[in-house]
Order: structure tokens, then sequence, then C-alpha cells
């Protein structure tokens, strides 16, 4: 079956701090003397769109305002709702012939590969499938252009960190020395997400008495004892 593009009547355009951090991005890419950049990792696609949805690509154009979205069906209304600017391509194959579908239909010459996020099995089967010549891995800088937070980075960093630590204020308010490491941090992440957090951003730690001195141990039976010590390592994951 063929593919088909999800296009709009009226242009929607991009929120401003995509719009700046597409243009900064695009200005690399044209450095780089390539047509497009294809963007494999879900965070940079995330930072470049809104769209959080799995199992996607993202194609930035150099010379052109719009960017490209390949999903699949089960995406198409998370598209229309998280990036209505983006043009999306909902692939009734796999990714990578959509890409040259998509790729036909607009003639670029040379595509730049985001070379940290792209295995050689995959290199392999889109320089088969578009050709050499067409095909260039690049340092993309993203992650250092991610390292320097806009103002709406900064705004969810704060309203990560206050969401965090209002939870632990929760939970020590119901810590009792009969609940285990595990309960009390089923606690915590439950009243993160409860205050709007997306999830924990990572496992989180809670370790009682000897388990304390294990950096990295994960939350188990042992319970937390009157007068003892507590080790709670947390925190938010927030837009």
């Amino acid at each position: 079956m063929a593919s088909r593009s999800v296009r709009r009547r009226h242009r929607v355009n991009e929120p401003l701090h995509l719009r700046k951090r597409l243009k900064t991005l695009r200005k690399r890419i044209r450095q780089w003397r390539a047509d497009g950049l294809l963007v494999t990792n879900p965070r940079d696609i995330r930072y470049l769109t809104g769209f959080i949805g799995d199992d996607s690509w993202a194609l930035v154009l150099a010379r052109s305002s719009k960017v490209h979205l390949i999903s699949d069906g089960r995406f198409e209304q998370q598209i229309q709702r998280e990036a209505p600017h983006a043009v999306a391509h909902m692939r009734k194959k796999g990714l990578s012939d959509e890409l040259v579908a998509v790729n036909e239909r607009l003639g670029l010459r040379r595509i730049a590969l985001q070379s940290a996020h792209v295995t050689i099995a995959l290199r392999k089967v889109l320089e088969k499938k578009l050709g050499r010549r067409r095909i260039t891995a690049v340092d993309d800088g993203l992650i250092k252009q991610r390292a320097i937070k806009d103002k709406a980075e900064v705004v969810a960093i704060r309203q990560a960190g206050a969401i965090q630590q209002e939870a632990f204020r929760r939970v020590m308010k119901k810590i009792r020395s009969w609940l285990t490491e595990q309960q009390i941090a089923a606690m915590l992440e439950y009243e993160m997400r409860v205050l709007g957090a997306d999830g924990a951003c990572f496992a989180t730690i809670v370790a009682a008495g000897a388990n304390a001195s294990l950096p990295h141990v994960l939350p188990g039976a042992t319970k937390v004892k009157r007068g003892g010590i507590v080790l709670i390592d947390w925190g938010a994951r927030y837009h």
C-alpha cells in the first residue's frame, strides 16, 4: 500500500522557541553542504518539533521552514496535536522506505545523518536505498545546542524542581517505620505524577540503614527504622 502525507490547508507556524532552535540547526546543515538532516534520536525530535511519540524520524531541511515527520497511523492524531506545524508522512512500510518516498518528492541530493544515533546496519540500508553519495554522517551539534537552555526549557526545569520538592515534602509526612524502601519509592513517584510530572527522570533510590552506603541500590523490601538513616535520591521529569 502506498504511504500518504497529512497536509493542511492552512499553514500552522511552529512556536517561537522551536523556530529559533530550527533556525540554529539549519545554519549548520548548510555548512555541511547538505540539503537536510535526518533526526533519528527521539530526544532531538522532541526538542525540534514538540512531538514525543516513538518509532518516528524527523527530516529538517536546510532551506525550507517545513519539518517533515515520518511516522505511522498510531501517532497521526498525536502529531496533529503536538506538532501541527510539521508535514506528517504516515508510512505503510518501513521508515527507510518512507524516507525514500519523501526524498523522491523533495528531490534532496544529500542527506546528513546523526552519526551518534544511526547504527552501521541502518546506514548501510540507507546507502543502498538512497545511494552512498547522497548520505553523509555528521556530528549534528545538537547535544551542544541543547546544553544552552532557552526560556521555555528554563521554565520547565524550574517546574520540575518545584514538583520534585513538593512530592518529597508530601512523602516525608507519610513515612512510617513499617514502610519498605519500595513502598516509599512508589509513594514518591506517585506524588510526582499527581503534581504533573511525566515521571521520574531516573530510577528512584530509597535506601534504608546499611543500604544507604550503596550509591545506586534499587529499593527493596528493607523497612525503615525509627531513628534510622534513609537515603533518598530522586528527580522529576517534566516536559
